[in-house]
């Protein structure tokens, strides 16, 4: 796997913000404050591996910070192929506050090209 990071200032695609919406959907600490952000939201960078993870920049200056520790938020979304099988998850960090990078991870062996469908996509509180 590539670990590096490919410069990529733009807006998040359709796909992207569906995923992101979902992500942050519900009733979580910080989720308020980072719903406003992710309305503020561009993509800088992407994962060189061709995975779909993603870094963010957070573009409005006045938007209010989380009241969270840096790392992982407190819901997740698994990832489900239509046969039922768990193969990955999807994260996002924020750190001082803001919302920073979305990650998606595979738990198996199969090769990762950008983000899954929607639809294989569930909520996970943790």
């Amino acid at each position: 796997m590539d670990n590096s990071t490919v410069p990529d200032a733009r807006d998040l695609t359709q796909h992207e913000r569906a995923i992101l919406d979902l992500l942050l959907s519900g009733d979580f600490p910080g989720a308020a404050d980072l719903r406003a952000q992710a309305e503020h939201v561009q993509v800088v960078a992407t994962c060189g591996c061709g995975c779909g993870s993603y870094d963010v920049a957070v573009t409005e200056a006045g938007v209010a910070r989380a009241d969270l520790p840096n790392g992982p938020i407190l819901q997740e979304l698994s990832a489900i192929d239509a046969d039922g099988t768990f193969y990955g998850s999807v994260i996002m960090l924020a750190h001082g506050g803001l919302l920073s990078y979305l990650d998606y991870h595979t738990w198996d062996d199969r090769t990762l090209t950008g983000l899954p469908p929607i639809e294989h996509l569930s909520v996970l509180r943790r």
